[in-house]
């Protein structure tokens, strides 16, 4: 099984059914929820795996945020949480992707999260750079993209940000980070 994972979703993916197995090994009532590209375009295969409970096909933040509320309430519905693939009993439920994109206007990230280790960031580069979005999605079918699969079907593959949005943003970026 484990050379199987390893060759079929490379590296990365290995060691999170590593990490993953080792949590269920240390307690199998911890709920494990895999999320982004892999769980996106293979969500059966990824259910099979045994120490995944959960798997978020495509945009997935509010879908977690959702997960989590329900699981912590004691009582979950999660029938509804789009993108969210799951076992009932025996039998492996599939949700089909998540392809609503989660606009998230930039003066609502929790900058204030990263402020204690920001500076080790900046240790390793020669310039104070950051990256910011200035768009979702891709409206692009490069070959060695998954963005043709994840998009495949969705009317609107690509959303700018407004541009006095990014100016914006930098310039915050600027006055309360420092950056180049």
């Amino acid at each position: 099984r484990q050379m199987c994972i390893r060759d079929r979703s490379g590296s990365t993916v290995f060691r999170a059914y590593e990490i993953s197995t080792l949590v269920k090994s240390v307690n199998s009532e911890i709920k494990v929820v895999w999320g982004g590209t892999h769980p996106t375009v293979m969500p059966q295969d990824t259910m099979q795996y045994g120490c995944v409970d959960f798997c978020v096909s495509g945009w997935g933040s509010k879908s977690l945020l959702e997960l989590t509320i329900s699981l912590l309430s004691g009582t979950p519905s999660i029938e509804e949480i789009p993108g969210l693939s799951y076992r009932s009993g025996d039998e492996v439920k599939i949700a089909s992707t998540n392809d609503t994109f989660e606009d998230v206007h930039w003066r609502d990230l929790p900058y204030h999260l990263i402020e204690p280790t920001l500076e080790r960031y900046f240790e390793i580069q020669e310039e104070r750079v950051f990256p910011i979005y200035t768009a979702f999605g891709c409206p692009y079918k490069c070959t060695f993209c998954m963005s043709p699969i994840w998009y495949k079907g969705v009317k609107k593959k690509w959303s700018p940000i407004n541009a006095s949005d990014v100016v914006d943003h930098i310039q915050h970026l600027k006055e309360e980070y420092d950056i180049d």
